[in-house]
């Protein structure tokens, strides 16, 4: 596990796109999950070696606008060690650029998901941080074990979880990161996408993420180039 990395900052790139702002991600599907948060999510790249490889992006799907999340190209390559990601960063609206949703505790997470994306236990995933700088992995596969699974049509699934759910051998970064509760002080949430398509389908559709049962906005006015590699299982 890799427990060696500083704190992300972002820096804000110059690309915008032509979606405004602020834009709701998608339609309620149950009733409790139409309160908004005031959080906001905001796509990222990470490709220090400016291979192509990665992009997040806003696109709409059958009614949706969606965070489509791409990794084409080998999960890990020996050539280019530092590795590269796709993916999205929830903060308040003023955290954008040093990447905190401030300190909250969290009871819930999740997203609509399509059913043709790439759907593994590493990717996509919540990497999850707190206030003493431990972090865990909330991946799909366990976030869709543990939690609720919704089937609202045949393109889209919802999924949502209570983190605390998930048992510690499969969310810990390292081997002593301690449990993850209801009480824990969350500092920062990044959605990840890092696996590529020798190990899966190179993509992800992700629309209404949700935190604390609250749909997060997306920030579609830019896209951030991470600066250090996201953490990893």
């Amino acid at each position: 596990m890799d427990n060696s990395l500083s704190r992300r900052r972002f820096l804000c790139a110059a690309a915008l796109l032509s979606t405004g702002a602020l834009v709701p991600d998608a339609r309620a599907f149950t009733p409790h999950h139409q309160r908004i948060s005031p959080l906001i999510v905001t796509p990222f790249n990470y490709d220090p070696y400016n291979l192509g490889l990665t992009s997040a992006t806003f696109v709409n799907r059958d009614g949706f606008l969606v965070l489509h999340l791409v990794k084409t190209g080998p999960t890990d390559d020996p050539n280019y060690p530092l590795g590269n990601a796709s993916g999205a960063t929830v903060t308040t609206p003023g955290g954008i650029n040093t990447d905190t949703v401030g300190s909250i505790t969290l009871s819930e997470i999740g997203f609509i998901i399509s059913t043709d994306s790439q759907d593994g236990g590493g990717a996509p995933r919540f990497n999850v941080y707190d206030n003493l700088g431990n972090y865990w992995f909330f991946g799909f596969n366990y976030c869709q074990q543990y939690g609720t699974t919704t089937v609202p049509n045949t393109v889209f699934n919802q999924i949502t979880v209570n983190p605390a759910n998930i048992p510690l051998d499969l969310t810990r970064s390292y081997l002593n990161t301690p449990a993850f509760t209801n009480s824990t002080i969350v500092t920062e949430i990044d959605i990840i996408f890092d696996v590529g398509t020798d190990e899966g389908k190179g993509f992800a559709d992700i629309t209404h993420v949700t935190v604390n049962n609250q749909v997060v906005n997306f920030n579609a006015q830019s896209v951030h180039e991470m600066k250090h590699r996201p953490p990893h299982p």
